[in-house]
């Protein structure tokens, strides 16, 4: 999405996309991919298609419009968002508050002390997959998610 970011582009707002832009994009109907315009109608298609892809996931749309730092949805997002979020390889990237909240009551409980997810943050990935699942996840809420963090752990 990142690499057609320009024909995502609300009108509005140069610069940014909107959830408006998507699904304006989405809502277009395809068109025949024959025919002395068949490269531009491929194009085209494939960004219609890209468009409606991306709103069937709804975790991808809270992801693409969540502030990084609030966790706040905002109603734009800027080319540097993506960029952020395509250089993020972790597994929580996508994953709502609701879900987070969960998986820290799942593995420490409710309301565990800070230490607990300071400890698990500064631990070095193992491999062993469930140790290396709950490191990933102090180290997402630590640097994306520090309001969840506040409601969450006892200080």
């Amino acid at each position: 999405m990142r690499d057609k970011f320009p024909a995502f582009e609300d009108p509005r707002y140069l610069g940014y996309m909107s959830v408006d832009s998507i699904k304006a994009k989405a809502n277009r109907p395809l068109l025949p991919e024959y025919g002395p315009n068949k490269e531009e109608n491929k194009k085209r298609n494939q960004e219609t298609r890209l468009a409606r892809q991306v709103l069937k996931d709804p975790n991808l749309m809270d992801a693409i419009f969540r502030n990084p730092v609030t966790g706040a949805r905002e109603p734009l997002a800027s080319p540097q968002r993506l960029d952020m979020l395509a250089k993020r390889e972790d597994y929580f990237t996508y994953y709502s508050d609701k879900q987070l909240r969960q998986e820290v009551r799942e593995h420490w409980g409710r309301n565990p002390p800070i230490e607990v997810l300071l400890w698990w943050a500064n631990r070095p990935l193992t491999g062993d997959s469930e140790k290396d699942h709950q490191t990933q996840l102090a180290k997402e809420l630590l640097f994306h998610h520090r309001d969840l963090v506040a409601k969450l752990f006892k200080k």
